[in-house]
């Protein structure tokens, strides 16, 4: 009986042993349950805030587009450290919850945000084109090996957050100054299983959490990321993107009406040829030469958005829902369902841009259909624009209706009352001169110039040629304000050719009488 009850007692003790394993496994289970809803709400409030930051970059910035992510925080102060790396290469660090206005964002077990930025997303130093068709940086993978993220190219996020929980094996978070989060800069001191890659355009991979890997103490790490996709459609429901796009179509069929003739289709970059260092319009035999917008913000919006452009010209026979054009402009929207734009062979193919017939036709002639301007609640729809090419209208100046545009320079000019420009002999050397400063563009114009003009002094056949008369000189527009300066008497008025204005221009000189043959 004494050997009955010391195995009765054994098996007592057992049983206690195993339930209270039980509670304290249910316990913890319990516990990091909790400390994992805290995390999951912590990394959802950051992610959306770094898409409102990304929706409303213009808005802080301009002359830029919009889209962009913040660089991370690498010395714990909160704020984004930029430049962060070089161009097109990811950067890992903390959260930069203060650049984002938000209190420093902690996991369940009390531990800052880490961030993880594609360098195609971040914002300083930029990408050269970004827009919805741009490819994230990461693939996200759990500890069994499970793609959670990036299975498709266009899938990979533009960024991942990370809530890094406890210490695991040999990782160091010894507190690198006073700081609010505080705690080591090493990535690998927080995070399991990070593979970044350095080189520009290259892949990093981020290993999360499996309740396994939590329970055998390899992996603790949760995390959120945030896609192109999810980026695009917060910016897409901003008015001012549609606006913007149908502003950038106008202007470049504005360009490509009134700028003739019209360029010649080439396979570069479906038609628009190369996006060029942004200066002035110039005729030339590619559209993206020729409409390169000189100010910006529109440099940025015709970069970004360049491939996502095609045109086709000078094309006999062409229509655009039924209109007759002499060349098309056409705007290949979001992606359509079986379209992919992840590569530069991919992005020159005319299928990944237009569907249906318009896929088929381009760049021959054709009836094109299409909506006249980009609608953001139909994204992936294209959009067509007819060329007419009628030519630029007619730029009329005069006394009349430009008299404030005009400017005076040298000695001995008086605008009247009346509209009217009295010309003075000029004293010393220098004419008097009277510009219209502002550019009159010419291409395929005739010019025609009519002015009334009356002499107040005599210079009469066998007497002393007084040099009285004055003259019409034409200039570039490309030196920038109107001259200052006007020429001397000795050449009525003209710029010499040794002055940058004088040296390229067309004169009409007018005298009463000039023995000089000048």
């Amino acid at each position: 009986m004494n050997q009955q009850r010391g195995a009765a007692l054994i098996v007592i003790l057992m049983i206690l042993g195993v339930v209270g394993a039980y509670f304290a496994l249910k316990a913890f289970n319990s516990g990091q349950a909790q400390r994992d809803i805290e995390t999951a709400n912590t990394l959802a409030q950051a992610k959306d805030a770094l898409i409102g930051f990304a929706a409303t970059y213009r808005d802080r910035n301009p002359n830029e587009w919009t889209g962009f992510l913040p660089c991370p925080d690498s010395d714990n102060n909160g704020d984004a450290n930029t430049p962060c790396g070089t161009q097109d290469v990811s950067q890992t660090g903390r959260l930069p919850w203060s650049t984002l206005r938000l209190p420093p964002l902690r996991d369940g077990n009390g531990e800052c945000l880490w961030y993880a930025v594609s360098g195609t997303a971040k914002d300083n130093p930029r990408t050269a084109v970004f827009n919805w068709d741009t490819i994230g940086q990461f693939i996200v993978r759990d500890a069994a090996g499970t793609v959670l993220a990036g299975t498709t190219p266009h899938d990979q996020p533009l960024a991942v957050l990370i809530g890094p929980h406890g210490v695991i094996g040999g990782q160091t978070r010894i507190s690198a100054g006073a700081s609010e989060c505080g705690g080591s800069n090493i990535l690998t001191d927080y995070v399991e299983g990070a593979t970044i890659s350095a080189t520009a355009g290259g892949t990093s991979t981020l290993t999360l959490a499996t309740t396994d890997s939590v329970r055998t103490g390899t992996n603790n790490d949760r995390g959120l990321w945030i896609t192109p996709g999810e980026v695009f459609a917060r910016i897409r429901q901003r008015s001012d993107f549609a606006a913007n796009i149908n502003a950038m179509l106008d202007r470049l069929e504005t360009c490509l009406e009134t700028n003739p003739p019209l360029p010649a289709y080439s396979a570069l970059n479906k038609g628009m040829g190369d996006y060029p260092t942004p200066g002035p319009d110039t005729v030339t035999t590619d559209v993206l030469t020729r409409c390169n917008p000189v100010a910006p913000p529109d440099q940025s919006l015709l970069q970004n958005w360049q491939d996502n452009l095609l045109y086709t010209g000078p094309v006999s026979g062409a229509t655009v829902n039924g209109a007759p054009c002499n060349a098309v402009l056409l705007f290949g929207g979001a992606r359509a369902a079986g379209q992919t734009r992840a590569n530069a062979a991919e992005r020159g193919v005319i299928a990944n841009y237009l569907e249906g017939a318009n896929a088929t036709l381009f760049p021959n002639a054709g009836a094109y259909t299409g909506a006249s301007i980009y609608d953001a609640a139909n994204p992936s729809a294209d959009v067509a624009r007819c060329i007419s090419s009628s030519g630029p209208p007619s730029n009329q100046v005069s006394f009349d209706d430009n008299l404030s545009d005009f400017t005076s320079a040298g000695a001995g000019v008086t605008v009247n009352p009346d509209g009217s420009v009295s010309i003075e002999v000029a004293g010393g050397s220098s004419g008097g001169c009277f510009w219209f400063g502002n550019p009159l563009p010419l291409a395929t114009k005739t010019l025609r110039a009519y002015y009334d003009f009356r002499f107040s002094n005599s210079d009469p056949i066998g007497a002393v040629d007084l040099g009285y008369g004055f003259a019409l000189q034409l200039v570039r527009s490309d030196f920038g304000s109107a001259p200052n300066t006007c020429g001397s008497q000795s050449r009525m008025g003209v710029l010499p050719v040794a002055d940058v204005w004088g040296s390229l221009s067309h004169i009409i000189e007018t005298d009463v009488y000039d023995t000089g043959g000048d």
